[in-house]
């Protein structure tokens, strides 16, 4: 009997059982497969989400497919993403020595740039990530070190892409099993990963960054400590250390094979005294035990795997992004936490600008070689009575310091304008205090704003409207124009001033630091910005709550004192020690993934033929690159797989900016460019068309989806990016490979 294994139909699939090797054979050659393989090469980014997907690594009794209800299979698979040539490599570096380091399986994945390798593990008391790192020394490749999770999935590609297949007597279960205790999983066993790292007599939160240790499902074992913590009042304060530190153990030795020692140096102990910390943890280890996870260590690990499980490819509808959350940094996850289900998205959106007011000091260079800060313009849609006041808390609670700070110097302000009243006569004035106040309402002059930036220069001042027709009303005087002007330079920290005789107005330059919060009906907010040509609406991270007719009034439920003690950590971290300096972060090592998704999004625009989609696109990705800069400031270490998080969160703000500004402003921007109007549903016209087409076809398709692009600017800008070429006889060809000229 060889290795058994599940895959899933499609990606939401139930999991089912592959027994033999003709089976998983038979999912290859599927001529469906194949076909879906092609479109996904051929650029419809959809199709991936339609082919079968084999769980190497685990079988899952016809439950759901999750690392908690995953069954070891012996198998482990190893991911090479992002390669020119994956049959060159296989032959250079893998083929002939795939008996040797137990490989049975080794095919090029459905995108044509990666290959996947499937090995027998050598026991299962050895992790997977360990057998993977030593495959890949081995052999000298590079992987993918997040495929190690007991419930990942492998995308069945075509049955000529198979490059290597073991004989069925490979594949054979061994005459030794491994272990019937993690088999049955009765007990979850753990295994050690890497070096295992003392923590005894440190305190920990989740700023820190996550040590490799002890692991479970793949998580460090402190990391799920912590999270517990978190849910259970906190770090404690003294006199309840030990009560912690027993009721944390008798959780965390379920995942810490009942061992007090492996408990000391994988969980933390708040600095008692080494004795107490065994003796303690030898009790809790002695208690009473179930015969499975405790629930509580249940959820706090569900959790993480969801957030882990997260992909934005399977999904970028707004309906989609918004029921399928990244993970989150902190604060944004604490606030997500407590709001009800409809509120979720909305929390992220209307952070950004308030923890962007909080980090005003951050500075981060971007791949324009500008160094950018964290300016953020939100606007909230919701009709009237639906629970948009949720910002207003969001406000009040996360800058009450800033707010103190500002009452501080609204006074100095006052008493100056008091004395000047009182030397209104006098050869000697009162010297001007150029007070800082940086919360301000949204209705402010002109002049007023000027100063408010200049004196609190380089930090940003921030404004929230809770009806965004205040300040259309305000701004009906003439002002729009100056506003608007201030909004779009806001957004690039760009200069702006005025220079009058008048000693009644303001005259300076500024940088314009502002952030900005505002909500409002869609009606108002349409009012507001009712032209989708002066650039500013691709500067705005707009979020819509939705209906809540009929419902109940939305409760958000009282945030813990542990998550709000997370919270002012990481509040103190964003902030730095010194706001009135720039502070300049290294956040290279995202640009890569940043420009990955841009560039996903300028082939989309152009298989679809999207002029929206290519405007807002660019902005969008500033705006995830600079949410990214904000949750990397809050923590005080980054590591692989923090940095990992904060990369997926950044491109799921990306991802949700651009599809609400295509979704409210597409339709406008599309009318006003000469080259692009149309109407009816918008679909991928490359990918619809055959490998190979005439320009009349593409005239009939473009006919067909109501499409007016002069069919010669179409193809112009496809063979200008590398999607097709022309052949001698005046035919058109998909290019699989984008880069092939």
């Amino acid at each position: 009997m060889i290795h058994v294994f599940d895959y899933c139909a499609t990606v939401g699939a139930k999991p089912q059982r592959v027994e033999t090797l003709a089976a998983l054979r038979a999912l290859f050659a599927d001529e469906r497969t194949a076909s879906l393989v092609d479109s996904f090469r051929g650029g419809v980014a959809t199709a991936k989400r339609r082919l079968p997907a084999v769980c190497f690594q685990a079988t899952f009794g016809g439950k759901r497919r999750s690392n908690k209800n995953a069954v070891p299979s012996g198998l482990y698979m190893v991911d090479i993403d992002h390669v020119d040539d994956p049959r060159a490599m296989y032959v250079e570096r893998i083929q002939g020595r795939e008996e040797k380091v137990a490989i049975l399986m080794v095919y090029v994945t459905p995108s044509g740039r990666g290959l996947r390798l499937v090995a027998r593990r050598p026991s299962l008391s050895v992790p997977i990530a360990d057998s993977q790192a030593a495959i890949a020394r081995s052999l000298e490749i590079p992987y993918d070190a997040a495929c190690k999770d007991l419930a990942r999935l492998s995308f069945v590609s075509k049955a000529d892409d198979i490059l290597y297949m073991a004989p069925e007597e490979a594949w054979e279960v061994p005459a030794a099993p491994v272990s019937p205790d993690e088999a049955s999983r009765s007990v979850p066993q753990t295994a050690v990963s890497g070096q295992e790292t003392a923590i005894s007599g440190q305190e920990t939160d989740d700023n820190e960054a996550l040590t490799e240790g002890l692991s479970y499902q793949g998580f460090s074992v402190r990391e799920i400590a912590q999270r517990w913590l978190e849910r259970n009042g906190g770090t404690p304060a003294e006199g309840t250390r030990n009560q912690t530190l027993y009721a944390l153990a008798r959780q965390m030795r379920y995942i810490c094979d009942f061992s007090p020692s492996l408990l000391s140096k994988n969980i933390p102990t708040f600095g008692l005294p080494a004795e107490e910390v065994m003796q303690t943890l030898k009790s809790a280890c002695d208690s009473t035990r179930r015969s499975s996870l405790p629930p509580e260590l249940t959820e706090v690990v569900e959790a993480m795997e969801r957030e882990r499980e997260y992909n934005l490819e399977e999904g970028s509808t707004l309906a989609q992004l918004e029921s399928a959350l990244p993970p989150l940094p902190p604060i944004f996850r604490q606030y997500v936490e407590i709001a009800p289900r409809d509120f979720k998205a909305p929390s992220i959106m209307a952070l950004l600008p308030v923890l962007g007011t909080v980090g005003t000091s951050l500075r981060a260079t971007y791949r324009d070689g500008e160094l950018h800060a964290p300016n953020f313009m939100t606007v909230i849609e919701a009709q009237q009575a639906s629970g948009k006041s949720f910002a207003r808390r969001i406000v009040q609670q996360v800058l009450e310091p800033i707010r103190e700070e500002d009452d501080v110097e609204r006074a100095k302000e006052r008493a100056y304008q008091e004395q000047r009243k009182a030397s209104v006569n006098k050869k000697q004035q009162p010297v001007d205090p150029r007070a800082v106040v940086r919360i301000i309402p949204a209705s402010v002059s002109i002049a007023k704003l000027l100063q408010r930036m200049d004196y609190a220069a380089p930090r940003h001042v921030f404004s929230f409207a809770e009806e965004i027709d205040t300040i259309f009303k305000s701004n009906r005087a003439g002002a729009w124009s100056q506003k608007s002007d201030i909004y779009r330079n806001a957004f690039d920290n760009a200069e702006y001033g005025q220079d009058y005789m008048s000693d009644s107005s303001y005259s300076a330059i500024v940088r314009v630091a502002y952030n900005i919060l505002m909500c409002g009906t869609p009606q108002a907010v349409g009012r507001f910005f009712n032209d989708a040509e002066d650039g500013l609406v691709s500067r705005v991270v707009f979020c819509q709550l939705p209906t809540q007719f009929g419902s109940r009034i939305p409760k958000f439920a009282t945030m813990s004192a542990a998550s709000q003690g997370a919270v002012w950590k990481a509040w103190r971290l964003l902030r730095g020690e010194n706001d009135t300096q720039p502070r300049t972060i290294d956040m290279a090592w995202i640009l890569p993934e940043i420009e990955a998704w841009d560039e996903r999004k300028r082939t989309e625009s152009l298989e679809r033929v999207d002029i929206a989609l290519d405007t807002f696109r660019r902005r969008a990705a500033v705006i995830g690159f600079r949410a990214a800069m904000l949750a990397a400031a809050m923590y005080k270490q980054l590591n692989a797989e923090t940095r990992r998080r904060i990369a997926q969160f950044a491109l799921w703000v990306a991802e949700y900016v651009v599809q609400y500004q295509v979704e409210r402003y597409g339709d406008s921007v599309r009318k006003a460019m000469p080259t692009e109007r149309r109407t009816g549903r918008f679909v991928s016209i490359l990918g619809e068309m055959g490998d190979e087409f005439t320009p009349a076809e593409l005239i009939a398709k473009m006919r067909q989806r109501q499409y007016n692009t002069p069919v010669k600017i179409v193809l112009h800008v496809w063979r200008k990016n590398g999607l097709v070429k022309k052949l001698e006889n005046g035919n058109y060809v998909k290019l699989l490979n984008k880069t092939e000229k």
